[in-house]
Order: structure tokens, then C-alpha cells, then sequence
């Protein structure tokens, strides 16, 4: 349990950065720029019986252009980063799978929502750093926003 306020520290984002999400009702990808990054820093509390040890929480989230995006006001199935290489990324979960190309991550998305919304076993994978995004149509799996 967290007793103690979060600091949070906003920064410039490096060039490149993308956030791809897949909105709910879509069956495309959308892509926005990360302009920041937001780090909440949590002090928890003492662990017991060792009160000299606070262990430190810190949580980084992408900061883009999409304010639907930014005030969780969309619903999203699932998301992930886009590094400046192209790679993609669950930014909680490194142990996650990495794709090379949108259409690998439109697919996982697309099986993580059938089996969400079948109650599968796997409805939860990826959706730890998954939940917030929107935009039209597009043959190919990625939707770019400005």
C-alpha cells in the first residue's frame, strides 16, 4: 500500500516514439507521435520489519497527441509502443513478445480481443500496459495520426 503522494515528472520524449493502439470497434491500428513521458514516482512503505527499506515504485507512460489517448476517455482493446527502429513494445512487460511489423501486432491484438471477449485464458495477456485509443479505415493494418 502506498502512503506517501506521487511525484510525477513529465520529460521530452526522443523523436520516434509511437504509441499503436487498437481502438474498440476497429479493426485497424492507430498511431500517434509521443511527445513525453510521464513518471510517477511512488515511496512505498516500509517493508517489515526492515523500516530503513522503502521500496520505489516508478510508472512511465507516453504522452501523445491523441487526447483521447492522454484522458483515457476512449476505449481501447490494447496498445503498444513503437520504438524509433520500428520494433514494438509492451512498455510494463519486457518479457512480452516484440513485433517488426504492424500487421504482427494487429493480429495479436486482434486474438487478445476475441479471446477477451470469449473469457479465454489468454484474455489478459498484453493488457497490462493496454486499455486507452481511434480513427478511420485503412487497407493496411496502421492508421497514422499527426
Amino acid at each position: 500500500m502506498r502512503d506517501d503522494q506521487p511525484t510525477i515528472t513529465i520529460v521530452p520524449a526522443t523523436p520516434g516514439w509511437r504509441v499503436s493502439a487498437l481502438y474498440c470497434g476497429t479493426d485497424w491500428l492507430t498511431e500517434q507521435p509521443v511527445i513525453a513521458w510521464e513518471i510517477t514516482r511512488y515511496d512505498a512503505r516500509p517493508i517489515a520489519g526492515k523500516p530503513e527499506q522503502r521500496p520505489i515504485r516508478r510508472y512511465v507512460f507516453p504522452i501523445c497527441t491523441d487526447d483521447l489517448f492522454n484522458t483515457n476517455t476512449a476505449r481501447i482493446d490494447s496498445w503498444l509502443l513503437r520504438d524509433p527502429d520500428g520494433r514494438y513494445h509492451d512498455g510494463c512487460n519486457p518479457d512480452q513478445p516484440k513485433f517488426d511489423d504492424p500487421e504482427q501486432v494487429l493480429a495479436r491484438f486482434l486474438t487478445i480481443r476475441k479471446s477477451r471477449l470469449s473469457g479465454g485464458k489468454n484474455a489478459s495477456a498484453l493488457t497490462t500496459f493496454s486499455a486507452r485509443v481511434q480513427r478511420g479505415h485503412n487497407p493496411s493494418a496502421l492508421k497514422e495520426t499527426a
